[in-house]
């Protein structure tokens, strides 16, 4: 007859000291370059979170005027004189008058700021903006003294 034998699982298992292999030179190219490509993968992540961002700032306009009523054609006057004054650069006229008008809350100020400016100057208004802005200012000096 024969003998039985219950064999384990621990007993069937090859029992072998690991050896050190070195690595190879390809082998580390390509942790290296996969390394690279996870830290691009992370900048464009931060990168789209940081364009969404700023998109949806541009993209909600302001919901209120900071312009007093009724006094937006007055406003136009004094950032025509600004930009004729040679204070703005690095953009026309139009693109200026656009941003502040989106500065301002006011979005289509900018749409016809040629219109109103013409009928300023023609009503004779425009030196009368600029003489209450010479009062203001010179108030504006005497209350710091």
């Amino acid at each position: 007859m024969h003998a039985v034998h219950n064999y384990t699982m621990q007993d069937l298992v090859i029992h072998s000291t690991p050896e050190q292999v070195p690595e190879n030179p390809m082998e580390l190219v390509l942790r290296g370059m996969s390394g690279i490509l996870r830290q691009q993968e992370l900048e464009m992540h931060h990168l789209r979170k940081q364009n969404a961002s700023l998109e949806q700032q541009l993209s909600t306009p302001a919901n209120t005027s900071v312009i007093a009523e009724g006094k937006q054609k007055e406003m136009i006057a004094v950032l025509n004189t600004l930009y004729a004054s040679g204070l703005i650069t690095n953009c026309t006229k139009s693109e200026f008058m656009q941003r502040m008008a989106l500065a301002l809350g006011v979005p289509d100020m900018a749409n016809n700021y040629a219109k109103h400016l013409y009928n300023i100057k023609l009503a004779s208004k425009y030196s009368d903006i600029f003489k209450h802005l010479a009062q203001v200012a010179q108030q504006e000096l005497t209350k710091d003294n």
